[in-house]
């Protein structure tokens, strides 16, 4: 749901904009500098001292597409003092980088609608102003029901751009029906000249070379407009994952043409054609088993019955081979690529494709779970540098990281829907690390004309989906940006580009840069914030023995302010002082959620060979099988083995006893040649057994460690309420026994996929939707008058002079 429309199809929200409540009554409570100020709003008045206005209309002469310095605005509060609060500036400028969008205070309080983050709790009521009492109705009942998606009857889309086709007997495939593979309503009849452009794969093509690289664009248009999405699937090949099916490209005409020699009946196999438009997905099959089941008594849907056919993590890694032998066959011929939700694609086998696509203009990866947001600047980088090797093909490219949503709500072991993160485990504040990866990407990704994060991006698509502070997200972005723009020169036009190297470091240190850069920085702290701050603290913030200065992060190597460090990693020698980025990568390399380490192991088999340094050495690489692996009996020679027995039996030395062993495998006399096996096979089989026992047959090992944990848990217990530890010391480890085993049975959980862990105590860090739009609900509500705050009861429990509850 991308559009707010799709919710409401007047535009509006069911409840009142919280960004239009902050530009009036409560200013001070917002980051951004109010359109107009106002005690009743908490700011007061703009404060600027004559040297600052001086200093801020010689920057406006120098620098005109600079704009304001930060607003300071001053209240006297009787009885509290003075409050000087800083502002995100409102004039930024004139340079507009593209980060805006129409309608955006909508669009920005739109993603707090609880119906795109449903609880099973509560009734899920997006009427904020009331405390819901009821079931949502009409159409919030319709969103409602979307909560299991996919797993519901009816699916329309059957993968990524993809609808399900279902023959009808008018042959319309938009024929009106709520049959399972349907539009609800019939396809429009287009203007000729559009329904002819699409329907031109030589027309058509190079549009999609323009629009391919911006996954939220294509989508929106392709739900926009069922003959767009239907050109876009007729123009390209798609690759199915689920069930392995990759149109026989990973064979060649003469391995096609063999096989069907042999085929009886007149079946025979399709050549592969290369195209220029490749899709690679998993498509979801029937959803079978459904049985219609009642809401709980909030109105959330019931648990799915039904399921999809899903393939095992074994064959995935076979699908790997086949896939990987494709690009290496025909990759030539691809021009457009996208990758969908890929398992066991890393930073790794992207850069062993990149090598066999020539001619690779457009690249797209999505949703794949070993790429998370944690690897933007590493996926970056890869593309950067193919696109300076000399000779190759300027990629177009965009990435959405894989997309956390946690587990469903019937599991009962959800503990909210982070997005960046599997779990929160109270260490790392994923806002504020997000926006420290983003200040090493934005940079890299300008520097070498990509552009990731304006609006209609997949990029900017997942950033759009994790929960920044309210309308933070573009803000943050455009300060990356600004600064950026800043250390290049951009704001100072009239000097040459050859010459801003030897300005800067001439004028750096002056009033004038100081004030400018200083500036900068403080939009971005207040951005991440989400709020307005006091004004000192936000200039101590940044400020080393009445200097501007920023910490420098040894880890990435990058300059950072303050806020985007810990209080703990701070106060560390220069050497091992680490940013929240840097503290996320770290998460991520060490999360074990659905299998993950198990999934980059797998990664790992299958190119763990010397011999093999890219997809070429991989794929035609051989070695010769020792004659103690020959004749093991459990050794695959046959499946892995260079040469056939036809071949191999040409290939035997006559009158030589022991030439042959076990089904007639060549023997320690024969030749080399004879013995050799294909590296990829090898490795690949090898991956596969290490997926089915460590990944598929991962479940069964759950039942049994669970159990023997609650019984120790039941042990502990017992101890400490029946006899009793002697002393604090006892009581103590008592306590941390139990929480561990506790938190070894949420580990447990999580690795398999079926719950999140937890901090240690119950302390969280990373940014929730439940949390946010919860506290967004309340505001709008206290804001309505819905919530009263009546003040201290007088009871015995407490008093009102102390207001002790």
């Amino acid at each position: 749901m991308d559009y707010p429309k799709d919710i409401y199809p007047s535009g509006l929200l069911p409840y009142p904009d919280m960004i239009q409540i902050h530009s009036v009554r409560d200013q001070r409570g917002f980051f951004m500098e109010p359109m107009k100020p106002s005690s009743y709003g908490g700011v007061g008045t703009m404060q600027q001292s004559a040297q600052e206005k001086a200093l801020e209309e010689t920057i406006g002469k120098a620098c005109r597409t600079f704009g304001s310095l930060t607003r300071v605005y001053v209240q006297v509060r009787p009885g509290q003092g003075l409050f000087r609060t800083a502002f995100y500036r409102r004039d930024r400028g004139t340079i507009d980088h593209g980060l805006g969008r129409n309608e955006e205070e909508v669009y920005e309080c739109a993603k707090y609608n609880i119906l795109r983050h449903p609880q099973d709790n509560e009734y899920n009521d997006p009427n904020y102003v009331v405390e819901p009492s009821s079931r949502v109705t009409g159409l919030d009942r319709v969103i409602l029901d979307l909560a299991h998606y996919p797993f519901i009857p009816r699916a329309v889309m059957a993968g990524p751009l993809l609808p399900r086709y279902r023959s009808s007997s008018t042959g319309h495939r938009g024929q009106e029906s709520r049959a399972e593979g349907c539009f609800s309503k019939p396809e429009h009849k287009q203007p000729d000249a559009f329904t002819q452009f699409c329907r031109s794969p030589e027309l058509f093509t190079p549009f999609l070379e323009i629009v391919g690289c911006r996954y939220g664009d294509l989508s929106n248009l392709s739900r926009t407009c069922q003959t767009a999405m239907y050109a876009i699937n007729g123009t390209a090949t798609r690759f199915d994952w689920t069930t392995g099916n990759f149109l026989n490209s990973n064979f060649t005409d003469e391995e096609v043409e063999i096989a069907n020699a042999r085929m009886a009946n007149g079946v025979e196999f399709v050549k592969p054609r290369s195209s220029a438009v490749v899709i690679v997905s998993k498509v979801r099959g029937p959803y079978k088993g459904h049985k219609d089941s009642k809401p709980n008594e909030f109105g959330y849907p019931a648990p799915p019955t039904g399921s999809f056919y899903k393939e095992t993590a074994e064959n995935d890694v076979a699908y790997t081979h086949r896939f990987l032998r494709g690009i290496h066959l025909r990759g030539s011929a691809m021009k457009i690529l996208m990758l969908h939700s890929v398992p066991y694609f890393d930073v790794s086998v992207l850069k062993k494709c990149l090598e066999w696509l020539p001619n690779l203009k457009v690249l797209g990866i999505h949703n794949c779970e070993l790429l998370h947001f944690g690897c933007t600047v590493e996926v970056l980088e890869t593309i950067v540098g193919h696109n300076k090797k000399e000779g190759a093909n300027f990629i177009q490219s965009d990435f959405s990281p894989f997309y956390y949503p946690g587990p469903p709500h019937s599991t009962g072991r959800r503990k909210g829907e982070y997005g960046v993160v599997a779990s929160d485990h109270g260490t790392v504040d994923t806002i504020r690390a997000v926006a420290a990866i983003l200040g090493r990407a934005i940079p890299l990704a300008l520097e070498n004309g990509i552009d990731w994060f304006t609006p209609g991006t997949g990029m900017r698509q997942f950033l759009e989906r994790l929960p920044f502070p309210l309308g933070t997200l573009r803000y943050i972005l455009e300060a990356w940006y600004n600064i950026y723009t800043f250390e290049k020169g951009g704001y100072h036009p009239w000097v040459e580009k050859d010459n801003w190297a030897l300005f800067k470091s001439q004028y750096e240190n002056g009033t004038r840069f100081g004030a400018m850069r200083r500036t900068l920085y403080n939009d971005l702290i207040l951005a991440v914030q989400g709020a307005s701050m006091d004004y000192k603290l936000l200039y101590d913030m940044m400020t080393l023995r009445g200097k501007f200065a920023l910490v420098h992060c040894a880890f990435c190597n990058t300059d950072f302010p303050a806020c985007l460090f810990t209080r703990e990693s701070s106060n560390r020698v220069a050497g091992q002082i680490q940013c929240m980025g840097c503290q996320l990568l770290m998460l991520f390399d060490s999360q074990v959620d659905n299998f993950f380490q198990e999934k980059k192991e797998v990664v790992r088999r299958l190119f763990d060979d010397p011999r093999i340094t890219g997809l070429e050495s991989f794929m035609t690489g051989t070695r010769v099988a020792s004659d103690d692996e020959i004749g093991d009996s459990k050794f695959p020679f046959w499946l892995m083995s260079v040469k056939s027995r036809a071949e191999i039996w040409a290939l035997r030395t006559p009158a030589i006893p022991g030439a042959f062993v076990l089904d007639g495998r060549p023997g320690p006399p024969q030749s080399d040649e004879a013995k050799k096996i294909r590296l990829s096979i090898e490795r690949t089989m090898r991956a596969m057994k290490y997926a089915r026992i460590r990944i598929d047959q991962g479940h069964e090992g759950l039942e049994p460690i669970v159990a023997d944990c609650e019984r120790q848990i039941e042990t502990v217990e017992e101890e400490y309420l029946t006899n009793g530890p002697r002393n604090a010391s006892e009581r103590r480890k008592n306590r941390n026994l139990k929480d561990d085993l506790e938190r070894y049975i949420e580990q447990e959980y999580a690795r398999c996929g079926l719950g999140q862990m937890r901090g240690r105590h119950g302390a969280t860090a990373a940014a929730n939707w439940d949390f946010a739009i919860t506290r967004y609900r309340q505001l709008v509500q206290a804001d309505a008058g819905a919530m009263v705050n009546h003040g201290p009861y007088d009871n015995i429990w407490n008093n009102k002079p102390t207001g002790f509850w």
